[in-house]
């Protein structure tokens, strides 16, 4: 496979800032981390000693699937995007398809998929809009 021009040119020059963009992703995190203490969802672990996280998505876990999708909805409601970005393997066609799993093969797995939202983490978001999105989920 080869990476066409257009996107290894891109790639390049993301690479000139990769350690900012992800320090600032970082940043974001941790202020999540903070902002979202003893609210309505539970934030991710902070990562392993001696590990660098990617933070590439900040995912957070609901009481449950339709606690989600109401905090989802509500947040949606003020203008902020939320992403679903789980979803069991053992519940994608191929694997169905394959191994004839189904629902209920897996609860564990099927509980955190339902459960699991992730909010925006972008190194271009501002400390405000990071205090917006924890704000909203907050009061939702």
């Amino acid at each position: 496979y080869a990476l066409p021009d257009i996107l290894a040119s891109l790639g390049r020059s993301q690479l000139r800032s990769i350690r900012d963009r992800h320090r600032r992703r970082t940043e974001i995190a941790a202020r999540y981390d903070g902002l979202l203490l003893g609210g309505p969802v539970l934030t991710p672990p902070t990562g392993l000693p001696h590990s660098t996280h990617a933070r590439h998505m900040y995912p957070v876990l609901a009481e449950d699937g339709g606690a989600r999708d109401r905090l989802r909805q509500q947040v949606f409601d003020q203008g902020i995007g939320t992403g679903v970005h789980f979803e069991p393997v053992h519940l994608h066609p191929w694997y169905r398809r394959r191994f004839g799993y189904g629902r209920g093969d897996f609860p564990v797995a099927e509980d955190l998929g339902e459960r699991t939202f992730s909010l925006p983490l972008s190194p271009g978001l501002q400390d405000g809009d990071v205090e917006r999105v924890a704000k909203a989920i907050l009061n939702a």
